[in-house]
């Protein structure tokens, strides 16, 4: 018996789920004594065409920290939201500029490569914005590293770069 005065029962082993001969859904694994559901594609897969990947190439994603936080470009500015209703503005991008990427680092900045350069927004308050900008150097998709700061890749030329030290 359980906590609560139950009859304990554990249905681990392949007799105890009866599955129907012709299921194709389900499968009992023997190795991990588990029931698996298994994914079915229903109707014929989504056709790929080479303008629709590259539309959604210069799209920019999200970006979230690890308490499911997120911030994201909606044409004009940042916003962020996740912990109460709503969402607030973080950054206002420049006129005329466009937003490639956005990361949010383990060091609580968040990266955001703006028209080539990576602007810095220190989501804990301990400077204002930051503009980095190198004449060879275009940001355009970023990675956070766990140590802090952010690996860049350059659109333009074949080159990845690494900004470190807030």
């Amino acid at each position: 018996m359980d906590a609560n005065g139950l009859n304990f029962r554990m249905l681990s082993q392949e007799h105890d789920w009866k599955l129907p001969p012709a299921a194709t859904t389900l499968h009992y694994c023997t190795r991990t004594h588990r029931l698996h559901l298994r994914s079915m594609r229903l109707g014929p897969p989504p056709v790929e065409t080479f303008s629709d990947a590259a539309t959604l190439v210069d799209v920019a994603p999200m970006a979230r920290d690890s308490f499911g936080n997120y911030a994201r470009w909606d044409g004009s500015r940042i916003q962020a939201g996740g912990s109460a209703p709503g969402e607030q503005p973080i950054y206002t991008v420049p006129a005329g500029r466009q937003v490639t990427d956005l990361a949010m680092g383990y060091d609580g900045i968040l990266y955001v490569a703006v028209g080539g350069n990576l602007v810095l927004v220190d989501r804990r308050g301990r400077w204002p914005d930051f503009t980095l900008s190198t004449p060879d150097f275009h940001f355009w998709r970023l990675a956070a590293l766990p140590e802090g700061g952010v690996l860049a890749l350059d659109r333009d030329k074949p080159q990845l770069g690494k900004v470190t030290g807030a």
